[in-house]
């Protein structure tokens, strides 16, 4: 049996997980292993103490490994790749090939085809390939002139404009969280901590901003201003990837033939908008949504369709799935779904958003609202997001828990052609890379996961158990 070895490191951390090409035996996660930023004896440390524990966790000799790729921020400089390719060698004895993480994240979400990534993670970088083979990159430069959307720039952004609402006579309370994290005292401690040499470790504030987000998003849904975070004059990342030809390459919005836009992945955190402006802005008071807007989201073929409809008889809750919208616009998805395409993978299309906008002017939202198998995209979630303001709704999200080969069973027992074998494997794939981040569009929802993996009955009572510990009661029969 071989035996593969992977590793995806950053600037904050490494993972490495070790494989027979079939199924995952052991992962491990060890210290950041980006050399520019740790240095060659960090690195080291790093690289051999996660491969050590993945392959402890695997039960396997590290001897034994045949093939390795290490997929590094960095190693697109020769030396950087040399130097990494000599710590590897050191702990393993089969072929070994170092490549950028850009590479590898690329392989992942889209094989040999056209795409385009956005990596914010430590550092942030977007990066893109068009069908002829022919790539393009921006951003990646480092943090003192790049990198806008990582936790290191949403750290040091953070720290920058709680100083310059001080000096606007403002104390917002990010200021104490920040000197409470870092151990410091005062404001000019801060100041001098901020612009040491080296600089401190911005992206460990992140947490904190996420949280003061959804505080201040609670306190004040409504914010009287939004910072995009683009400097000004600056060029966003899309349009610099539009000049150099890549999205103009994927035919993203072609006349007849579209590109699925869920063939984009595009996740730049920029979450830290609400939180100044929610703590320094004093807006009239907005009403306490009382109704629930209910989402359930989760793989195919984890039930929610049948939660759904037990959701509308139990909590006389109107609902509207995404297998209705395509039905009821059949007709122009033809038109734009691209030839080998099933119409059930026409869920992740932008127009869904479209329809969903159109269908809910004719939906009574008394008793609040239910979406099956709506967002499906991480695009959808951001329209979602952008849409429930005006619904006057409380988000409560159930995360359906399903493991993939459960899903495989379950779909050999459908006959549907949407549950073939081919289009199962993508829909799954779709699903894990679109809504992991799921929670960052509504950091003020009930975000609850269940088990699906269980017996009917006890899915639906995890689900009743949540919506009445909200206070959304059965409506009497």
């Amino acid at each position: 049996m071989a035996i593969y070895l992977g590793i995806d490191g950053g600037g904050t951390k490494t993972t490495c997980v070790v494989a027979d090409g079939n199924n995952v035996l052991g992962t491990a996660t060890s210290a950041g292993s980006n050399i520019t930023r740790h240095g060659d004896a960090r690195v080291r440390e790093a690289l051999h103490a996660a491969v050590r524990d993945a392959c402890a966790a695997a039960k396997v000799d590290p001897a034994t490994v045949v093939s390795a790729c290490v997929g590094l921020s960095g190693a697109g400089r020769p030396e950087v790749r040399d130097a990494v390719t000599r710590m590897m060698c050191e702990v393993l004895r089969g072929q070994i090939e170092v490549v950028t993480d850009l590479e590898t994240t690329l392989e992942a979400a889209f094989g040999d085809g056209p795409g385009v990534i956005t990596i914010a993670g430590t550092g942030s970088i977007a990066y893109g390939r068009d069908a002829r083979g022919q790539t393009a990159r921006a951003g990646g430069w480092g943090l003192a002139i790049s990198d806008e959307g990582s936790g290191q720039w949403i750290g040091r952004a953070a720290v920058s404009a709680v100083l310059n609402a001080n000096d606007a006579g403002v104390n917002p309370p990010l200021l104490q969280t920040i000197l409470s994290l870092w151990n410091l005292n005062s404001l000019d401690e801060l100041v001098r901590y901020a612009n040491a040499s080296p600089p401190p470790d911005f992206s460990s504030l992140v947490p904190a901003i996420l949280s003061a987000t959804e505080n201040s998003a609670a306190e004040n849904p409504r914010p009287s201003g939004v910072w995009t975070g683009h400097p000004r004059g600056s060029t966003p990342v899309p349009r610099l990837l539009h000049r150099r030809g890549i999205l103009a390459g994927l035919e993203i919005l072609t006349c007849r033939n579209r590109i699925m836009l869920k063939r984009i992945l595009v996740a730049l955190p920029l979450l830290l908008s609400s939180v100044l402006c929610a703590q320094t802005a004093n807006p009239a008071a907005q009403p306490e949504p009382s109704q629930p807007l209910i989402i359930l989201i989760g793989p195919p073929l984890s039930g929610k369709t049948t939660l759904v409809d037990s959701i509308k008889r139990t909590y006389n809750v109107p609902n509207i799935s995404v297998e209705d919208l395509i039905k009821d616009h059949a007709a122009e998805l033809e038109h734009l779904r691209a030839q080998g395409m099933s119409m059930a993978e026409m869920r992740y299309d932008p127009a869904m958003s479209r329809y969903l906008r159109e269908r809910l002017k004719t939906v009574d939202l008394t008793h609040g609202l239910a979406l099956d198998g709506y967002p499906a995209t991480l695009v959808q979630a951001e329209d979602l997001s952008k849409m429930v303001p005006d619904l006057h709704l409380t988000p409560i999200a159930f995360q359906l828990l399903l493991p993939d080969d459960v899903i495989r069973e379950r779909s050999r027992r459908t006959g549907r052609q949407s549950d073939s074998s081919q289009i199962l494997e993508q829909r799954i794939k779709d699903y894990h890379r679109e809504m992991d981040a799921i929670s960052f569009y509504f950091p003020r929802a009930n975000i609850v996961a269940v088990d699906a993996n269980k017996p009917e009955p006890e899915v639906w009572k995890a689900i009743q158990a949540a919506l009445e510990g909200a206070g959304i009661k059965p409506v009497a029969k």
